[in-house]
């Protein structure tokens, strides 16, 4: 994959965190860092190593649905 980025984490509760402050290592584009974006993820469930989860943020009115593969 071509992009990476750095997110600080901030737990709500069991289930839902937000993602701030993001720092772009890695793009194929020129986005850039910005501390205003917020991601807000809501842990749907949990089944073995897979982590499904719902997404939505301040700076765009898409919300989706995908799925983590835990690797430690």
């Amino acid at each position: 994959m071509g992009y990476k980025a750095r997110y600080d984490i901030h737990w709500i509760d069991d289930c839902h965190y937000q993602l701030k402050n993001r720092k772009v290592i890695k793009s194929k584009s020129p986005e850039e860092s910005a501390s205003g974006y917020v991601l807000v993820a809501e842990i749907l469930k949990v089944v073995n190593e897979k982590i499904f989860l719902r997404l939505s943020s301040n700076f765009s009115d898409e919300i989706m649905e995908c799925e983590m593969i835990k690797i430690k």
